[in-house]
């Protein structure tokens, strides 16, 4: 009796669903949907209460329950935010009431389903769940899963530290939110047709990151089981609590809350400015004092530590240490299956964006000797620069690519496959050739595999259509088995997939190529580059900079 009545329980939950349609019931209220011909979508869905007022840098609390049906048929709101991400992943509007979810559901289902829950990047300053290039009608569909996206606070509003005892600011913010959004899944998806056991936590870039630390938290181990990091820059430090505290004195100087006679007063003043003036304090700060009018961070390989102001801070209660130090040691969560990997030219969209002129050679030299003063001679040996057109940002570019991401990502993942067996790799190589950026025509830009990854967009050839399609498979057999090869879509057999083997020394250190024509399982990839740079080491703090 007692192995019958969690069957009967799922049973119940689905045939509730069927049931009720678009109106679904949650823990907090009644929620309506809307459906198009691929998908049912509820967007919108509150996970929280809203951080306003004194609720501002506080932990998330639970919403306030609702009695009439809360329609959820329009994309909702991005929290506070300057985007610089393009159209197809910033908001049209944005509030300090953002903390919400967005769930698709295939038309038509049988039993409860994996759920995936993306978490989406934007250096932790700006990006939105329900934006176009998340769209998930297609992943659901064609493949049986449900889809999650989610919001959570972004820059300062989201991981300030600032001041002491009772109303300070202690960091974190957008983290706890994601973990309260993993928590709601966990509470009401069966509602929605998903199975709450079978959760897949994937996120891209800081989404990535955030990924790999709740991989470190114990508290959110229970709230998903497999988990996918795409383009995690491992290679750049979190804040810790002093240098977050530092980077906070900048807003606080800006909004004129300065106040060292009555330190008490800070804070209150902080939360008396609107969401929109804190945004313009931060990006004023990051655009002025920052990367933007310093040239010499502008071109060095290490300036995203200066992008990257506002990270989850090492707290000493959530987070202990540095992403890398704890993936290398194996300190986080070891046994859940992993897919781990890049695209081809990550460092390409941040170069081209931040640096609009040519760098020559006097002026990579220069930063080279800046970003590598003990290592200058070797890596100005290994990444020699150019003559032609008298411009090296794709010399940058490729440091970027190798030192920020792809590397570090190697090594940290080299360092445990003896205690975590399930790992998959990949590389993304699959070049722009619609509208794209500035340094990325045929190139793999960062992002550049999310609209592959969820089919959000139309294609322009059967090869782009079939490898989106491969990695959908790919990705939602993962979900649904923990291994990518197995349990996929009846219609989608016809692919020929290549096996995909785990990432291991006895294989040579195996990765999935995702290109067109064909994607195809090679071996060891980039181990020179990445042997060079696994010998000048990495900053394992944000103080080590520069190396």
């Amino acid at each position: 009796m007692a192995v019958m009545f969690p069957i009967v329980c799922m049973l119940m939950e689905l045939l509730c669903i069927q049931a009720m349609g678009l109106n679904v019931k949650t823990k907090f209220g009644m929620v309506k949907g809307i459906t198009t011909g691929k998908a049912n979508i509820w967007y919108g869905i509150p996970y929280a209460a809203p951080p306003v007022g004194e609720l501002r840098w506080t932990d998330p609390q639970p919403p306030n329950p609702w009695n009439s049906v809360l329609n959820c048929s329009t994309p909702g709101v991005g929290c506070p935010q300057t985007c610089m991400l393009g159209g197809d992943f910033c908001p049209t509007k944005t509030s300090e009431d953002c903390l919400q979810l967005n769930v698709f559901a295939p038309l038509k289902q049988s039993h409860l389903l994996p759920v995936m829950v993306f978490i989406h990047g934007g250096a932790f300053f700006c990006g939105m769940g329900p934006c176009k290039a998340f769209n998930g009608e297609t992943m659901v569909n064609s493949t049986g899963v449900i889809l999650v996206t989610i919001n959570y606070r972004l820059g300062a509003l989201g991981f300030m530290v600032y001041g002491s005892g009772l109303g300070a600011a202690s960091g974190n913010y957008g983290l706890k939110d994601q973990i309260l959004a993993l928590e709601w899944v966990q509470h009401n998806i069966a509602n929605f047709g998903g199975d709450r056991y079978q959760v897949t936590l994937f996120g891209q870039s800081a989404g990535a990151q955030s990924v790999g630390l709740h991989l470190m938290i114990p508290q959110s181990g229970s709230l998903f089981q497999k988990a996918a990091i795409l383009s995690n820059p491992l290679g750049i430090p979190i804040q810790s609590t002093e240098s977050a505290k530092t980077i906070a004195n900048a807003p606080v100087f800006i909004l004129k809350c300065e106040n060292p006679e009555a330190p008490d007063k800070v804070m209150p003043c902080l939360r008396s400015k609107t969401a929109k003036e804190i945004v313009d304090a931060q990006i004023t700060f990051g655009d002025t004092i920052a990367f933007r009018s310093a040239s010499y961070v502008r071109k060095s390989p290490n300036y995203f530590q200066w992008e990257e102001l506002w990270t989850p801070v090492i707290d000493n209660d959530l987070i202990l240490e540095q992403p890398l130090v704890a993936f290398r040691e194996g300190r986080f969560d070891t046994t859940k299956s992993l897919i781990i990997g890049n695209v081809k030219d990550e460092g390409n969209l941040f170069v081209y964006y931040a640096i609009t002129d040519k760098i020559n050679v006097l002026e990579y030299e220069a930063a080279m000797k800046l970003a590598f003063p003990r290592h200058f001679l070797n890596v100005n040996e290994k990444y020699p620069p150019s003559v032609i057109n008298d411009d090296n940002r794709e010399q940058v570019s490729q440091i970027i690519t190798d030192y920020n991401f792809i590397c570090p990502t190697r090594n940290a993942t080299r360092s445990i496959v003896s205690i975590q067996s399930n790992i998959y790799m990949y590389l993304f190589d699959h070049g722009e050739t619609v509208n794209p950026s500035d340094g990325c025509e045929h190139k793999s830009c960062h992002g550049d595999e999310l609209e592959y990854t969820f089919k959000s967009v139309t294609f322009n050839s059967y090869e782009e259509n079939a490898l989106s399609s491969t990695m959908l498979t790919y990705w939602t057999n993962f979900a649904k088995t923990g291994d990518p090869n197995t349990g996929y879509n009846e219609d989608l057999k016809n692919l020929n997939l290549s096996k995909w083997s785990k990432y291991n020394q006895e294989n040579n250190w195996p990765f999935m190529h995702f290109k067109t024509p064909e994607s195809s399982l090679e071996t060891d990839y980039d181990s020179v580059k990445c042997n060079f740079w696994d010998n000048v080491g990495y900053p394992l703090n944000i103080s080590d900079w520069p190396i």
